[in-house]
């Protein structure tokens, strides 16, 4: 009875018994919230997808910031190339501005100042008929004339019109004072006739020497007619000829028979031939203006190797190519030859070849 007692005793109340009967463990599927699995796991997934696109914006703001901070380093870049660029050209325009200045000071002081005529030297050729003094007369440069101002060519061409028979004035410079004045004489050739001048002089070259007023003017000089002249002809100046090559063939045909120590009385120019007289009595016809050189040399040594006697005058015709034919005037005469025959002069033994 004790026993049983003490066990009744030690029941738990009938409520506590009954609360643990009637109440049930929660669903496993349930959190602590209340909420189930499936929606705890969608929302992280939202979470995460939210953390996902931050995380991409905020990248994408950080390319964003680069591409920016690119761009503007680029753009500085830039402008500091254009700066360097622009500086240095400007750094080398105004160095060379500078240096310019420099250059035209030195110039501008060379000039003026420290290179000046000290000493003019002349030099003249033998056949000059000009002394020192008349030449220094007429020359426009003087002793401490600036050396480089000086005008040579001016200076030249002055002495070269005012003192005809000059027939070149070079003028050269010399550091570090020294002006050369180199004369040579022109050689003239022969006197033509102008219509509204008279007889004039004239030089190889065609400058008028000087007119023909007294018998001693132009004495010894050949007389050549046909040289037409354009204009007027004033002694120190060229002249101007219609047909220039003509001027050159007199001058050839004189220069080549100084060579052979012969002289031309008078020369006469046709259209397209050419004669000089020779000695006063022999009338040599060169022909066409061409081959002068050969046709003379021939005709030198016909006049000259005994072949045509020193009483006999006559024309020497050297009109065909490597032939002369001397035709004496008693021929002429004889036969009314008013023209070289050939055939004739061969038969009455007068041909020279």
């Amino acid at each position: 009875m004790a026993g049983n007692s003490s066990n009744k005793r030690k029941r738990p109340p009938s409520s506590q018994t009954g609360q643990k009967k009637g109440s049930s463990a929660r669903p496993s599927n349930q959190n602590r919230n209340g909420r189930s699995g499936s929606g705890t796991r969608t929302s992280a997934k939202t979470q995460a997808e939210k953390v996902r696109e931050a995380e991409r914006r905020a990248d994408a703001e950080r390319r964003a910031r680069a591409r920016e901070r690119e761009k503007k380093e680029e753009a500085a870049a830039k402008r500091r190339r254009y700066y360097m660029k622009h500086h240095k050209l400007f750094n080398a325009v105004m160095y060379g501005a500078i240096f310019l200045v420099i250059i035209g000071v030195v110039i501008l002081l060379s000039v003026t100042v420290f290179f000046k005529v000290g000493v003019i030297s002349i030099s003249i050729d033998d056949d000059v008929v000009y002394s020192r003094e008349e030449i220094m007369a007429h020359l426009d440069i003087r002793v401490d004339e600036s050396l480089f101002l000086a005008d040579t060519e001016s200076a030249a061409k002055k002495i070269e019109e005012e003192l005809p028979y000059v027939g070149r004035c070079v003028i050269r410079r010399s550091l570090p004072s020294t002006i050369t004045v180199e004369i040579s004489a022109a050689v003239p050739i022969g006197v033509i006739e102008t219509a509204a001048q008279g007889n004039i002089i004239i030089s190889s070259e065609g400058k008028a020497l000087g007119y023909v007023i007294e018998e001693t003017d132009g004495a010894g000089l050949v007389k050549i007619y046909g040289l037409d002249i354009v204009g007027s002809a004033e002694p120190g100046k060229m002249i101007e000829f219609a047909e220039p090559d003509k001027l050159e063939i007199a001058a050839q045909i004189v220069t080549l028979l100084e060579k052979k120590q012969l002289h031309a009385d008078t020369m006469e120019f046709s259209e397209a031939s050419v004669s000089f007289m020779y000695d006063g009595r022999i009338r040599v016809k060169l022909g066409a203006l061409t081959g002068m050189e050969e046709k003379l040399l021939l005709a030198s040594e016909i006049l000259t190797g005994g072949t045509i006697q020193e009483y006999e005058k006559g024309d020497l015709d050297m009109t065909i190519e490597g032939e002369g034919h001397f035709i004496a005037d008693y021929v002429m005469q004889t036969y009314g030859l008013g023209e070289y025959a050939d055939t004739t002069a061969a038969q009455n033994g007068q041909s020279a070849a």
